[in-house]
């Protein structure tokens, strides 16, 4: 039966009945060779189907970073990546030994994006429940987030100003830094803030001091320094 096994799964179970055939006759086994080939079809077959999906849900990341590069996708609207050692997922609170990166999106407005931009390339997009069946079973998959606040800031031409929208709404969570991906663009002047920014929040975990911020903004950084210069 052709069930579209990869050529390297094939080969490496083909070497394992090569050697089993070579002894078979030499050593005394408890199972014959067609009780191989069963045990052989059916690995070979999990294993491609394995790697399938792993394929298929690697698409689905990749996507989402080309998206972000091409402005299709805005951090703070369609996700956002916090810094942090709590997580309120539904039903549970998460406590992580130490702060860490996670990425929060929300699911349905990406899963939109990434069926028309998979189409617009020729490439079948997965179903929206297989999608979330891989993504809530992965290693890296924290939860389901009840309320997680996103915001988009915009000039509105007949108001003549930047007009911000904002939505509080469930989000998937995953540790960012599991995923085969990169969604944050920085200059080096921001990034070099912003590392400051996680030894601070890192020293006061530490200490014992929450930090309610995620990462410390430029804006911010440059208060405190003006605060601390001020003579009295």
């Amino acid at each position: 039966q052709q069930n579209n096994i990869e050529d390297r799964i094939l080969r490496n179970m083909a070497t394992i009945a090569a050697a089993f055939r070579t002894l078979e006759n030499k050593i005394d086994l408890p199972f014959k060779y067609d009780d191989l080939k069963t045990v052989a079809y059916r690995a070979m077959n999990d294993q491609n189907s394995q790697i399938s999906k792993s394929n298929e849900v690697g698409m689905f990341w990749n996507l989402l970073e080309a998206m972000f590069d091409d402005n299709i996708l805005i951090e703070k609207w369609h996700f956002r990546i916090d810094f942090t050692d709590t997580l309120k997922a539904k039903n549970r609170e998460m406590k992580f030994p130490t702060a860490r990166y996670i990425l929060k999106f929300k699911y349905n407005l990406i899963y939109k994006l990434y069926s028309q931009q998979s189409r617009s390339q020729g490439i079948k997009p997965l179903p929206s429940d297989t999608l979330q069946y891989y993504l809530k079973n992965a290693k890296y998959f924290f939860g389901i987030a009840d309320k997680t606040n996103f915001k988009l800031t915009e000039f509105d031409k007949e108001k003549n100003k930047l007009v911000t929208r904002k939505q509080n709404t469930t989000a998937y969570c995953f540790d960012y830094d599991q995923l085969p991906i990169n969604l944050e663009r920085q200059d080096e002047e921001t990034e070099a803030l912003n590392e400051l920014g996680r030894a601070n929040m890192q020293q006061h975990h530490t200490n014992g001091v929450p930090n309610p911020d995620n990462r410390i903004e430029k804006s911010e950084y440059v208060i405190q320094n003006k605060q601390e210069d001020l003579p009295f």
